[in-house]
Protein backbone atom coordinates (compact mmCIF):
# COMPACT_ATOMS: atom_id res chain seq x y z
CA UNK A 1 0.00 0.00 0.00
CA UNK A 2 2.04 3.50 -1.33
CA UNK A 3 -0.02 5.63 1.27
CA UNK A 4 2.01 8.81 -0.51
CA UNK A 5 0.08 7.81 -3.77
CA UNK A 6 -3.07 7.64 -1.96
CA UNK A 7 -2.32 11.26 -0.27
CA UNK A 8 -2.13 12.67 -4.12
CA UNK A 9 -5.39 11.30 -4.92
CA UNK A 10 -6.55 14.38 -1.94
CA UNK A 11 -4.08 16.82 -3.77
CA UNK A 12 -1.52 16.03 -0.50
CA UNK A 13 2.17 15.88 -1.74
CA UNK A 14 5.79 15.61 0.64
CA UNK A 15 3.80 15.14 3.55
CA UNK A 16 5.15 13.83 6.72
CA UNK A 17 3.14 10.66 7.59
CA UNK A 18 2.94 9.16 11.09
CA UNK A 19 1.18 6.07 12.24
CA UNK A 20 -1.43 6.80 14.17
CA UNK A 21 -3.69 3.01 15.19
CA UNK A 22 -4.49 -0.30 13.75
CA UNK A 23 -7.91 -1.97 13.99
CA UNK A 24 -9.88 -4.64 12.78
CA UNK A 25 -11.26 -2.67 10.54
CA UNK A 26 -8.87 0.05 9.52
CA UNK A 27 -5.56 1.88 9.26
CA UNK A 28 -5.06 5.51 10.56
CA UNK A 29 -2.26 7.86 9.91
CA UNK A 30 -1.39 11.61 11.07
CA UNK A 31 -1.15 13.13 8.03
CA UNK A 32 1.75 16.69 8.25
CA UNK A 33 1.60 19.72 5.45
CA UNK A 34 2.97 22.36 6.41
CA UNK A 35 0.93 23.62 9.53
CA UNK A 36 -1.96 21.74 8.72
CA UNK A 37 -2.86 17.96 10.48
CA UNK A 38 -5.50 15.78 8.90
CA UNK A 39 -6.20 11.59 9.46
CA UNK A 40 -6.00 9.23 6.62
CA UNK A 41 -7.95 6.24 7.17
CA UNK A 42 -7.56 3.36 5.11
CA UNK A 43 -10.73 0.74 5.19
CA UNK A 44 -9.58 -2.90 5.13
CA UNK A 45 -12.88 -4.03 3.59
CA UNK A 46 -14.84 -2.77 0.30
CA UNK A 47 -17.31 -0.90 2.07
CA UNK A 48 -18.15 2.43 0.39
CA UNK A 49 -21.39 2.25 0.90
CA UNK A 50 -21.00 2.07 4.67
CA UNK A 51 -18.29 5.42 4.11
CA UNK A 52 -21.02 7.42 1.99
CA UNK A 53 -23.78 6.68 5.15
CA UNK A 54 -21.04 7.68 7.40
CA UNK A 55 -20.08 11.24 5.72
CA UNK A 56 -23.84 11.93 5.48
CA UNK A 57 -24.32 11.18 8.64
CA UNK A 58 -21.39 13.17 9.77
CA UNK A 59 -22.55 16.44 7.88
CA UNK A 60 -25.91 16.09 9.44
CA UNK A 61 -24.54 16.36 12.61
CA UNK A 62 -22.57 19.12 11.98
CA UNK A 63 -25.84 21.15 11.10
CA UNK A 64 -27.12 20.47 14.34
CA UNK A 65 -24.38 22.08 16.31
CA UNK A 66 -22.43 18.57 17.30
CA UNK A 67 -18.64 18.91 16.39
CA UNK A 68 -17.82 15.96 14.05
CA UNK A 69 -14.52 15.62 11.60
CA UNK A 70 -14.59 17.28 8.64
CA UNK A 71 -13.46 15.31 5.53
CA UNK A 72 -12.04 16.18 2.50
CA UNK A 73 -12.61 15.09 -1.39
CA UNK A 74 -10.19 13.74 -3.77
CA UNK A 75 -9.00 15.77 -7.17
CA UNK A 76 -12.09 13.34 -8.79
CA UNK A 77 -14.32 15.23 -6.39
CA UNK A 78 -14.89 12.26 -4.56
CA UNK A 79 -15.26 12.03 -0.62
CA UNK A 80 -13.06 8.91 -0.59
CA UNK A 81 -10.45 6.95 -2.68
CA UNK A 82 -11.24 3.35 -3.81
CA UNK A 83 -8.69 0.72 -5.07
CA UNK A 84 -8.81 -3.33 -5.22
CA UNK A 85 -10.98 -3.71 -2.21
CA UNK A 86 -9.61 -0.72 -0.15
CA UNK A 87 -11.37 2.74 0.57
CA UNK A 88 -9.32 6.16 2.12
CA UNK A 89 -10.94 8.85 3.58
CA UNK A 90 -8.98 12.33 4.91
CA UNK A 91 -10.68 13.80 7.81
CA UNK A 92 -9.27 16.91 9.53
CA UNK A 93 -7.69 16.15 12.75
CA UNK A 94 -9.75 16.79 15.93
CA UNK A 95 -7.76 18.47 18.74
CA UNK A 96 -8.73 17.36 22.13
CA UNK A 97 -7.55 14.76 24.89
CA UNK A 98 -9.00 11.61 25.05
CA UNK A 99 -9.88 9.63 29.40
CA UNK A 100 -7.25 7.84 30.48
CA UNK A 101 -8.99 5.31 32.66
CA UNK A 102 -12.37 6.07 34.68
CA UNK A 103 -13.17 9.25 32.96
CA UNK A 104 -14.32 11.63 36.46
CA UNK A 105 -18.02 12.74 37.29
CA UNK A 106 -17.77 16.02 35.05
CA UNK A 107 -16.61 14.11 31.84
CA UNK A 108 -19.23 11.46 32.51
CA UNK A 109 -22.13 13.84 32.81
CA UNK A 110 -20.69 16.18 29.51
CA UNK A 111 -20.33 12.71 27.29
CA UNK A 112 -23.97 11.41 28.46
CA UNK A 113 -25.27 15.22 27.16
CA UNK A 114 -23.85 14.58 23.73
CA UNK A 115 -24.90 11.04 23.47
CA UNK A 116 -28.95 12.61 24.38
CA UNK A 117 -27.88 15.09 21.83
CA UNK A 118 -26.89 12.64 18.94
CA UNK A 119 -30.47 10.53 19.43
CA UNK A 120 -32.38 13.55 20.08
CA UNK A 121 -31.17 15.14 16.73
CA UNK A 122 -31.75 11.69 14.99
CA UNK A 123 -34.84 10.93 15.82
CA UNK A 124 -36.68 9.61 12.71
CA UNK A 125 -34.79 10.77 10.66
CA UNK A 126 -33.75 8.74 7.30
CA UNK A 127 -30.41 9.52 5.43
CA UNK A 128 -30.28 9.00 1.82
CA UNK A 129 -27.32 7.57 2.00
CA UNK A 130 -27.83 3.50 3.00
CA UNK A 131 -26.06 1.55 5.96
CA UNK A 132 -25.85 -2.51 5.36
CA UNK A 133 -24.57 -2.70 9.18
CA UNK A 134 -26.81 -3.28 11.68
CA UNK A 135 -27.24 -4.10 15.42
CA UNK A 136 -27.39 -7.63 14.54
CA UNK A 137 -23.50 -7.66 12.38
CA UNK A 138 -21.60 -8.75 15.29
CA UNK A 139 -23.77 -11.38 15.93
CA UNK A 140 -24.27 -12.71 12.52
CA UNK A 141 -20.72 -12.99 11.74
CA UNK A 142 -19.88 -15.08 15.10
CA UNK A 143 -22.88 -17.32 14.25
CA UNK A 144 -21.77 -18.41 10.66
CA UNK A 145 -19.16 -20.65 13.00
CA UNK A 146 -21.08 -21.63 16.28
CA UNK A 147 -20.00 -25.14 15.37
CA UNK A 148 -16.44 -24.67 14.99
CA UNK A 149 -16.96 -22.56 18.81
CA UNK A 150 -18.72 -24.70 20.02
CA UNK A 151 -16.36 -27.55 19.56
CA UNK A 152 -12.83 -26.06 20.10
CA UNK A 153 -13.20 -23.98 22.99
CA UNK A 154 -14.05 -24.69 26.78
CA UNK A 155 -17.35 -22.32 27.09
CA UNK A 156 -17.84 -21.75 23.53
CA UNK A 157 -21.76 -23.06 23.61
CA UNK A 158 -21.82 -20.92 26.78
CA UNK A 159 -21.19 -17.84 24.49
CA UNK A 160 -23.37 -19.00 21.58
CA UNK A 161 -26.01 -19.93 23.85
CA UNK A 162 -25.77 -16.29 25.25
CA UNK A 163 -25.55 -15.08 21.91
CA UNK A 164 -28.22 -16.83 20.40
CA UNK A 165 -30.27 -15.70 23.26
CA UNK A 166 -29.60 -11.54 22.72
CA UNK A 167 -30.08 -12.20 18.70
CA UNK A 168 -34.04 -13.24 19.69
CA UNK A 169 -33.95 -10.57 22.24
CA UNK A 170 -32.88 -7.88 20.24
CA UNK A 171 -34.98 -8.87 17.12
CA UNK A 172 -38.01 -9.19 19.61
CA UNK A 173 -37.31 -5.94 20.40
CA UNK A 174 -35.57 -4.04 17.44
CA UNK A 175 -36.17 -0.05 16.49
CA UNK A 176 -34.46 1.72 14.08
CA UNK A 177 -35.56 5.40 16.49
CA UNK A 178 -32.48 7.23 15.90
CA UNK A 179 -29.12 6.80 14.23
CA UNK A 180 -26.71 5.09 16.91
CA UNK A 181 -22.27 6.33 17.24
CA UNK A 182 -22.39 2.51 18.09
CA UNK A 183 -18.70 2.93 19.42
CA UNK A 184 -19.44 5.36 22.23
CA UNK A 185 -16.69 4.89 24.04
CA UNK A 186 -13.95 7.56 26.11
CA UNK A 187 -11.58 7.27 23.39
CA UNK A 188 -13.52 8.36 20.76
CA UNK A 189 -14.44 11.81 22.60
CA UNK A 190 -12.35 14.48 22.83
CA UNK A 191 -12.50 16.61 26.09
CA UNK A 192 -10.72 20.05 26.59
CA UNK A 193 -8.98 21.52 30.32
CA UNK A 194 -12.46 22.26 31.17
CA UNK A 195 -14.10 19.25 30.98
CA UNK A 196 -15.62 19.99 27.85
CA UNK A 197 -16.66 18.29 24.82
CA UNK A 198 -14.91 19.50 21.78
CA UNK A 199 -15.31 16.39 19.23
CA UNK A 200 -17.05 12.95 18.88
CA UNK A 201 -15.00 10.85 16.41
CA UNK A 202 -15.48 7.99 14.69
CA UNK A 203 -18.59 6.96 12.94
CA UNK A 204 -17.51 4.32 10.85
CA UNK A 205 -19.72 1.56 12.86
CA UNK A 206 -23.08 4.11 12.86
CA UNK A 207 -26.37 2.43 11.71
CA UNK A 208 -30.03 2.90 12.41
CA UNK A 209 -31.50 0.68 15.94
CA UNK A 210 -32.38 1.02 19.16
CA UNK A 211 -31.10 4.03 21.22
CA UNK A 212 -30.68 1.20 24.00
CA UNK A 213 -28.07 -0.17 22.09
CA UNK A 214 -26.13 2.94 21.95
CA UNK A 215 -26.92 3.84 25.50
CA UNK A 216 -26.29 0.60 26.80
CA UNK A 217 -22.58 0.25 25.23
CA UNK A 218 -21.91 3.57 26.76
CA UNK A 219 -22.69 3.13 30.31
CA UNK A 220 -20.66 0.02 30.31
CA UNK A 221 -17.15 1.64 28.84
CA UNK A 222 -17.66 5.02 30.78
CA UNK A 223 -17.90 3.15 34.04
CA UNK A 224 -15.95 0.05 33.40
CA UNK A 225 -12.87 -0.01 32.32
CA UNK A 226 -11.12 -3.18 31.10
CA UNK A 227 -8.79 -3.46 33.84
CA UNK A 228 -11.60 -3.12 36.32
CA UNK A 229 -13.44 -6.46 37.91
CA UNK A 230 -16.54 -4.18 38.57
CA UNK A 231 -18.20 -0.81 37.50
CA UNK A 232 -17.99 2.77 39.44
CA UNK A 233 -21.96 2.31 39.98
CA UNK A 234 -22.17 6.15 40.42
CA UNK A 235 -20.87 6.62 37.28
CA UNK A 236 -23.96 5.37 35.33
CA UNK A 237 -25.98 7.66 37.51
CA UNK A 238 -23.96 10.16 36.08
CA UNK A 239 -24.38 9.51 32.41
CA UNK A 240 -28.01 9.13 32.59
CA UNK A 241 -28.04 12.85 34.61
CA UNK A 242 -26.50 14.05 31.34
CA UNK A 243 -28.23 11.44 28.88
CA UNK A 244 -32.06 12.77 30.36
CA UNK A 245 -31.36 16.08 29.77
CA UNK A 246 -31.75 15.75 25.67
CA UNK A 247 -32.60 12.57 24.62
CA UNK A 248 -36.00 11.71 23.01
CA UNK A 249 -36.45 9.39 26.19
CA UNK A 250 -35.14 9.05 29.78
CA UNK A 251 -33.87 5.72 32.37
CA UNK A 252 -32.93 5.14 35.23
CA UNK A 253 -29.47 3.19 36.00
CA UNK A 254 -31.88 0.36 37.70
CA UNK A 255 -34.27 0.06 34.87
CA UNK A 256 -34.57 -3.86 33.91
CA UNK A 257 -34.57 -3.03 30.10
CA UNK A 258 -31.86 -1.09 30.06
CA UNK A 259 -29.24 -3.41 31.42
CA UNK A 260 -30.48 -6.31 29.05
CA UNK A 261 -30.04 -3.73 26.20
CA UNK A 262 -26.33 -3.48 28.21
CA UNK A 263 -26.19 -7.27 27.96
CA UNK A 264 -26.51 -7.46 24.30
CA UNK A 265 -24.17 -4.54 23.25
CA UNK A 266 -21.53 -6.20 25.83
CA UNK A 267 -21.97 -9.55 24.22
CA UNK A 268 -22.41 -8.05 20.58
CA UNK A 269 -18.58 -6.90 21.05
CA UNK A 270 -17.25 -10.37 22.90
CA UNK A 271 -18.83 -11.85 19.55
CA UNK A 272 -16.46 -8.96 17.34
CA UNK A 273 -13.63 -9.76 19.99
CA UNK A 274 -13.91 -14.06 18.79
CA UNK A 275 -14.37 -13.29 14.85
CA UNK A 276 -11.20 -11.00 15.43
CA UNK A 277 -8.97 -12.60 17.90
CA UNK A 278 -9.57 -16.23 17.97
CA UNK A 279 -11.32 -18.22 15.35
CA UNK A 280 -8.39 -17.28 12.55
CA UNK A 281 -5.70 -17.89 14.62
CA UNK A 282 -4.22 -21.22 13.29
CA UNK A 283 -1.37 -20.82 16.29
CA UNK A 284 -3.73 -20.95 19.36
CA UNK A 285 -4.33 -24.30 21.06
CA UNK A 286 -7.51 -25.69 20.76
CA UNK A 287 -10.11 -26.34 23.87
CA UNK A 288 -8.91 -22.53 24.94
CA UNK A 289 -11.05 -20.52 27.23
CA UNK A 290 -12.17 -17.46 25.66
CA UNK A 291 -12.08 -14.57 27.85
CA UNK A 292 -12.32 -10.86 26.71
CA UNK A 293 -12.99 -7.88 28.65
CA UNK A 294 -16.29 -7.60 27.18
CA UNK A 295 -17.50 -11.06 27.82
CA UNK A 296 -16.24 -10.29 32.02
CA UNK A 297 -18.48 -7.21 31.87
CA UNK A 298 -21.40 -8.98 30.28
CA UNK A 299 -21.46 -11.77 33.05
CA UNK A 300 -21.20 -8.82 35.53
CA UNK A 301 -24.74 -7.11 33.79
CA UNK A 302 -26.01 -10.79 33.79
CA UNK A 303 -26.14 -10.66 37.51
CA UNK A 304 -28.25 -7.74 37.70
CA UNK A 305 -30.84 -8.76 35.61
CA UNK A 306 -34.51 -10.75 37.50
CA UNK A 307 -34.29 -14.09 35.17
Amino acid sequence: MDLIKILKQFNIVAPKVQFLNESSDNKSYLIFEGTFKRVLRISKKNINKSIEFELELINFLRSKGINTPMYFQTNKKKFFYQKKGLCAILFSFMEGSKVRGLADKEKIIRAGELLGKIHASTLNVKLKSRQKRNIFTEFKRLLKYKTYIRTNYINGSQIINEVMHYFKFGEKNSRSDVIIHNDFRPQNILFDSKNNVLNVVDFDWACYGNLEKDLGLAIAEWTFPDNFNKPWVPGGEHFLEGYNRFSPKKFNIDNQYLIKWICFSCISDTATYIIDHKVFDNNLPKKQLINSYMYKKFMYYKNYLNE
